[in-house]
């Protein structure tokens, strides 16, 4: 169900972006950011281990 909230959030968002008239270019980079984020707040961090 998540992942279906996802999808369609990312489609208002795109969609909303193309009536404002943001170029290809700015979207794909707003987009990547936005994927990095999210995966970045997955992340358990307490499995990852530091080198001390």
């Amino acid at each position: 169900m998540s992942t279906l909230i996802g999808t369609l959030i990312v489609a208002v968002i795109r969609t909303s972006m193309t009536y404002l008239n943001v170029e290809a270019q700015a979207q794909q980079i707003f987009f990547g950011v936005l994927m990095i984020v999210a995966i970045a707040m997955t992340i358990d961090r307490a499995k990852i281990s530091t080198v001390k």
